[in-house]
This record gives C-alpha cells, structure tokens and sequence, in this order.
C-alpha cells in the first residue's frame, strides 16, 4: 500500500514537472497567446476584463513570476489530491476517488473565498 502510494506522487511530481516545462516552453515560443490565457482564466473567475489585462500583464512581464504562478497553481492541485489520496490510509477508500474529492473541495472553498473578496471589494493589485 505504501509503494502504491509513493508511485502515486512520484507520478504527481513527475507531471506537474513536465507542466512547467510545457508552460516554459509556450512562454518563450508564444507569449501573447499565453498572456491571454491567463487574461481568460481570471476573468473566468471574476475579474473584469481591465482587471485581467493588468494582472496578466503583470505576471508575463517577468518569466520568473508567470512560471511561479503556473507552478503554485500545479502545486496546490497536487497537494490537495495528495492530502485526499492520504486519507485513505484512514478511510479505506479509493485513493483516486478521494483525492479528486479533496481536489473539487479545495478548488470550491479558493472560488468562493474569491467571490467574497470581490463582493466586498478585495482585490489582489
């Protein structure tokens, strides 16, 4: 069970790895289209489009900056299935099952934390 569990975030670390180098390679190749990316996802999750021009703007000006945040958006992911994935060690369940759970949940409580920010008008900026 424990050999299973350590493939399962040897495999985690290998892909979020191979996601950086994926996302390094599209910023040097195509930073526009990155650049607006990152512009629909946060306006995807509430910013106006002014909002996520600036930020976006921001976060490409420096390779540095966009790259940490692909990879502190990967590493939450990955830390969230990894601490669902472990509770099964308690639960008995499946490790897939629980981890894509905690997952939803985390990804839940981030949006609604952001959707009270902006509803009292918190802003990152």
């Amino acid at each position: 069970m424990a050999l299973g569990e350590w493939v399962s975030v040897q495999t985690s670390r290998e892909a979020a790895e191979h996601q950086l180098e994926i996302e390094a390679d599209e910023l040097d190749t195509f930073p526009d289209e990155e650049q607006k990316e990152l512009r629909l996802i946060y306006q995807a999750n509430g910013l106006s489009e002014e909002d996520a021009a600036a930020l976006a703007d921001s976060l490409t000006a420096d390779r540095r900056t966009a790259l940490a945040t692909v990879a502190s958006v990967v590493a939450s992911g990955v830390g969230l299935f990894l601490l669902g994935a472990a509770t099964t060690l308690i639960t008995g369940r499946s490790a897939l099952t629980s981890g894509v759970r905690e997952l939803l949940i985390g990804w839940a409580a981030a949006a609604v934390t952001y959707g009270l920010g902006a509803a009292i008008g918190v802003t990152l900026g």
